[in-house]
């Protein structure tokens, strides 16, 4: 997991920079068009799609029931989460570059024991250098058709009654030393919100990443 998060974090310093197109070579789009197709999965399943005001949403069962990254700030910064390019030339895996920083989303393979019919993903947050200036990393993830049914060790239980059970994970925050925090994601007024401790954040080696996982599974 460490070499493929740092090698994710290299192209995110070089994107930042301005310069996303020579980490990902030519492969790099703009925004996505409404309803664009994903590989993340089939029609029926998880893809990344343009969401309202510019931003993109991970759509678990179309637009009715999504995932999106609405806001981010360290302490009372607030950082630029405009989608600027996305990136979808690795099978299963769709790279959107914001302002301040790249979301990743990918696909992951089927676990055994788990239930059938799931779907695997990973959402993640990769900063070339500390943001902002000082204080908390809060990332607030809006949620869309899903409702709270509580948290557990493993994350936050949620559901599209009828349709859907999602599992969201808590997060790691991982840095480019290797070293490793734990992140508990915690629910608010229809939004998951994962915060990074000032101190963490200060203690990081950049460039760093905030990699929570999603498990889809149908109501059968």
């Amino acid at each position: 997991m460490t070499s493929k998060c740092m090698f994710r974090c290299a192209c995110v310093a070089v994107s930042l920079l301005g310069s996303f197109a020579a980490c990902v070579g030519d492969s790099t789009s703009a925004a996505p068009a409404e309803g664009a197709p994903s590989p993340l999965a089939a029609a029926s399943g998880p893809r990344v799609a343009a969401a309202s005001g510019g931003g993109a949403a991970i759509e678990l069962s179309g637009s009715a029931v999504a995932l999106e990254t609405v806001a981010v700030q360290r302490g009372a910064v607030a950082l630029d989460v405009t989608v600027l390019a996305d990136d979808r030339s690795a099978p299963g895996t769709v790279a959107i570059v914001r302002g301040d920083f790249v979301e990743t989303v990918e696909a992951l393979a089927t676990q055994a024991g788990q239930p059938a019919g799931s779907t695997y993903l990973e959402q993640s947050w990769q900063f070339s250098q500390a943001p902002g200036a000082a204080g908390d990393l809060v990332i607030t993830v809006a949620t869309t058709g899903l409702d709270y049914l509580g948290t557990t060790a493993d994350g936050l239980a949620l559901r599209h009654a009828g349709q859907l059970d999602v599992r969201y994970s808590h997060g790691t925050w991982l840095d480019a030393s290797g070293a490793q925090w734990a992140i508990p994601a915690h629910h608010d007024s229809g939004h998951i919100v994962l915060t990074v401790p000032a101190a963490v954040v200060a203690a990081s080696r950049f460039p760093a990443v905030l990699d929570p996982q999603i498990v889809v599974t149908p109501i059968t």
